[in-house]
């Protein structure tokens, strides 16, 4: 098989090495590039038992990445999964596997992929009583786009990457979009994704991850906002008992003193909440940040919480649009999602922030204290005419924050 190899190849000289040379002569230069002859061999002996006739490709690998794989020997590569409604994922392989592509192609399709990819989810509405104000819906299933990791498409993105000494690089990933439905008389428009409110709990004790949960998946999940009503998140909650499965974890009381308290945590599930009514470009008629600077609200938004209890702080917001909205909330992971759904009027809500003391612009004509961080929100309507609103969230303490 090695000498019908050669044959075919009369360029090839050493055929007993596993990486064996050739020359490829053109026009214009002359290149020393290898292949693998056991792999090339293997393949046809493989292709040979069946009947499929095939073509087989031969990799070639130029010198100069052998020359690559020495010159990074030791370096590792960051691979990250990031964006709106992905999981938050990280790897880290070796320069050597990052400039072969077979065992490149191994890792993203063994170890990536299983951990990324997911089938897209649809929502179906089957009932809801339309008495005016905010309430439960029958709601079938939760809806998430599918994502999907292309191998080869990620294989080219990891190796020029490296190649070009970046040892940090973001997967591409592909989306599969989900639909809500409507099985029910009433007229809910196109239930388009509006906006999307998020925030991570990991490192949360047990009980507080347990609240986070059951407060998403219990008490603020499938809720239709009808045209013209308020939500308020404290309605929807219920008494906040032992008897009704909530348990201890720690809360903020008195503006600054932490104590076990039923249903800690859910601030995180108001916080997520907030995200989404700020994006979606709503009213927000009742909204009280923390006392004390939680990390857990840093990512997705540092400074965009929102404290409740529910014999005090609330959060209330007005659906202004002319149709309805759904409200679905879920875990992925350690992330908490909040998502909007509904007829978009054509307003368009963009923020901008988080600013402190040291960095606000000037032209903003304000300057915040050392414990206060600030953001803006820009609400376009679709007549063009626009609002902005300054939010700020003072705390007791602010960590420092490199300059």
């Amino acid at each position: 098989m090695a000498h019908a190899v050669i044959t075919a190849f009369p360029f090839l000289s050493l055929p007993e090495d596993a990486h064996s040379s050739f020359f490829i002569i053109s026009s214009e230069q002359k290149v020393k590039p290898t292949f693998n002859l056991r792999k090339l061999v293997a393949e046809l002996q493989n292709e040979a038992g069946g009947s499929r006739g095939s073509a087989i490709d031969i990799e070639v690998v130029p010198e100069d990445l052998e020359a690559k794989k020495k010159q990074l020997a030791g370096k590792e590569i960051l691979i990250k999964l990031v964006g709106d409604d992905v999981p938050i994922l990280t790897w880290k392989i070796s320069a050597d596997i990052a400039l072969d592509k077979v065992k490149l192609g191994d890792f993203i399709e063994n170890q990536i992929a299983p951990k990324v990819n997911r089938q897209s989810q649809n929502a179906s509405i089957q009932d809801f009583v339309d008495e005016g104000k905010a309430a439960h819906a029958m709601v079938e299933g939760v809806a998430k786009d599918g994502i999907s990791v292309a191998v080869e498409k990620n294989m080219e993105l990891i190796r020029d990457a490296v190649l070009k000494d970046v040892f940090e690089v973001n997967l591409d990933v592909e989306s599969a979009k989900s639909y809500v439905f409507n099985g029910t008389p009433l007229d809910f428009g196109e239930l388009k994704l509006l906006a999307a409110g998020r925030s991570n709990f990991a490192g949360s004790p047990e009980g507080r991850a347990f609240n986070i949960q059951k407060g998403l998946n219990e008490k603020m999940n499938n809720i239709i906002v009808p045209p013209g009503a308020e939500f308020s998140f404290n309605s929807f909650l219920g008494p906040i008992t032992s008897s009704q499965g909530w348990a201890k974890a720690l809360g903020i009381f008195g503006g600054g003193s932490l104590a076990p308290t039923l249903g800690g945590g859910l601030c995180q599930v108001s916080t997520t909440m907030y995200r989404a009514a700020l994006l979606t470009g709503l009213p927000i008629l009742e909204r009280k940040p923390h006392s004390l600077y939680v990390s857990y609200y840093k990512q997705f938004g540092e400074g965009l919480d929102s404290t409740i209890y529910s014999t005090g702080p609330d959060l209330v917001f007005l659906n202004d649009t002319p149709s309805y909205i759904l409200i679905q909330s879920y875990v992925d992971g350690d992330d908490a999602y909040v998502k909007f759904f509904g007829t978009s009027d054509g307003r368009k809500s963009e923020l901008a922030g988080p600013y402190r003391s040291h960095d606000i612009p000037e032209e903003k004509g304000y300057k915040p204290p050392q414990n206060e961080i600030v953001w803006f929100r820009t609400v376009e309507l679709s007549d063009g005419s626009k609002k902005e609103e300054m939010i700020t969230s003072r705390y007791k303490t602010l960590p420092k924050h490199p300059r």
